[in-house]
């Protein structure tokens, strides 16, 4: 690969950093206690990424964008529907504290 004169990234330097959506739908992470990934979903995307430190997100939108590259590009928040479901077998696995 031979970087041109121009090695920024494409469309840089990209949008100024701002706020993801405050509408949460879902709240996550993964089942065992070595986990240190949170993550938040809000209109039918994965909203936010926590990592390391939950109070601090370091990805916000992690979407896909549907285009045939010519004449349109749907973007997944936006343009397509969703919902949540709940497994039947769901079970709560909580602190404690509220027993």
């Amino acid at each position: 690969m031979n970087p041109s004169e121009n090695s920024g990234a494409f469309s840089a330097p990209g949008i100024v950093p701002r706020w993801t959506s405050s509408t949460k739908e879902g709240l996550g992470t993964a089942y065992h206690t070595s986990c240190r990934v949170w993550f938040t979903l809000s209109h039918g995307i994965v909203n936010e990424i926590h990592h390391p430190p939950v109070g601090q997100p370091n990805t916000g939108d992690f979407q896909f964008l549907i285009s045939d590259g010519e004449t349109f590009c749907h973007e997944e928040k936006h343009d397509l529907d969703h919902r949540i479901e709940y497994r039947e077998d769901f079970e709560y696995y909580g602190t404690g504290a509220e027993n």
